[in-house]
């Protein structure tokens, strides 16, 4: 009797190297959302049943309902202030962290590889670096409002700011780490500083660079957040401080799931992109450096 032939399934690499099945990773997947909707479960009941007044925590349904019309809003008043349009003010938060986290990008790798390259700029660099990053990004925005106004150049200093330090200190970390051997090799064939760094410290940095251009691009969603809360006009920051202020809290709640939302997709984005890059290190290294 003949049996019939099947495809085999392609196995899924999890993080720690062990191979499992689709089956396995869906359930994982299910695992993972069972939380969160028993969470909204719980909090859908103790607000019907009026554990908790609608006033201070409204429903998720009423909080999903809001987020819909906000998002979907294009009256003439939305189209009025577009500072209260849901989409609108999302691109806008988004702008600013695209904007200040290239500049920190920048910033932190040249001075990175300043600090780890070359002795003379080490002590004075570093110490600054370490020195400044003690200081939340929260404690700029007075002083960026004194100095910026009102206006897009104070989020984006934030970010800035809050994305420099951390990029810096894993290009420090991973242009230190580079093989020596490598970078002994090439100057035994007359290679300069610029070659050296073309052909083996990027290349060999890359992996710790990309992860402190996470921790940076986190942050730095973080505080344009609470930067647009206190000095700026628009973004998501300025519509939650906005309808706190006039205690509508189901516009509130809005804002903050389309933060969590956003947040979350800009930090699986980047792992992807990590991933991509990362390729030619293997999967699992590349995976552990994803998660890291």
């Amino acid at each position: 009797m003949l049996k019939r032939l099947t495809r085999p399934q392609r196995p899924v690499l999890l993080p720690s190297g062990v191979v499992a099945q689709p089956n396995a990773a869906l359930a994982s997947l299910l695992r993972k959302s069972g939380a969160l909707v028993a969470l909204l479960a719980v909090w859908q009941l103790a607000s019907v049943t009026g554990l908790v007044q609608e006033q201070i925590l409204p429903p998720p349904l009423t909080v999903l309902q809001t987020f819909v019309e906000l998002s979907t809003d294009w009256s003439v008043f939305a189209l009025q202030n577009l500072q209260f349009q849901l989409v609108i003010s999302t691109g806008m938060s988004l702008l600013r962290v695209a904007v200040g986290l290239t500049c920190g990008v920048v910033i932190g790798v040249v001075t990175g590889y300043l600090v780890a390259w070359y002795p003379l700029a080490a002590f004075p660099l570093d110490f600054l670096i370490r020195s400044l990053r003690t200081i939340p990004g929260l404690a700029w925005v007075p002083l960026a409002v004194v100095w910026f106004g009102v206006s897009w150049l104070g989020p984006i200093f934030i970010v800035t700011l809050s994305a420099t330090f951390p990029i810096a200190l894993a290009t420090i970390h991973g242009v230190r780490t580079v093989n020596p051997t490598y970078i002994q090799a090439l100057r035994t064939l007359g290679a300069n500083d610029r070659t050296i760094l073309r052909e083996v410290i990027l290349p060999g940095a890359v992996p710790s660079i990309l992860t402190g251009v996470r921790v940076g691009m986190n942050i730095g969603w973080w505080s344009v957040i609470a930067a647009e809360m206190f000095g700026a006009a628009g973004g998501l920051g300025f519509l939650i401080s906005f309808y706190g202020a006039v205690v509508k809290m189901p516009e509130v709640m809005a804002g903050m799931v389309a933060v969590g939302v956003v947040g979350f997709m800009l930090d699986q984005s980047h792992t992807a992109v990590q991933r991509r890059l990362l390729a030619w290190q293997g999967p699992r290294e590349t995976l552990e450096r994803g998660v890291g």
